[in-house]
């Protein structure tokens, strides 16, 4: 997924959905393929999941233990 277009990107599950974050903000492409991921492998609650600096934000460490239940790292370079 991550080297398709944006305007293919949009239309896929979770971008754009609200987040988790307190201020609301929308879930953007790194986040959305990462829950991606997590749903397709089928990944039990209490699983581990972690990637680099594409992957990796506060939003998508919080998105994937609220929405799956799934624990993470990630390198983050910035929010």
């Amino acid at each position: 997924d991550v080297v398709m277009t944006p305007e293919f990107q949009s239309r896929k599950d979770y971008q754009h959905e609200p987040s988790n974050m307190p201020d609301r903000s929308l879930v953007q492409t790194h986040t959305a393929e990462v829950l991606r991921q997590v749903e397709g492998a089928g990944m039990k609650e209490k699983g581990w999941v972690g990637g680099d600096a594409w992957f990796g934000s506060v939003t998508t460490a919080v998105e994937t233990k609220r929405r799956f239940n799934v624990d993470s790292s990630w390198i983050i370079k910035n929010n």
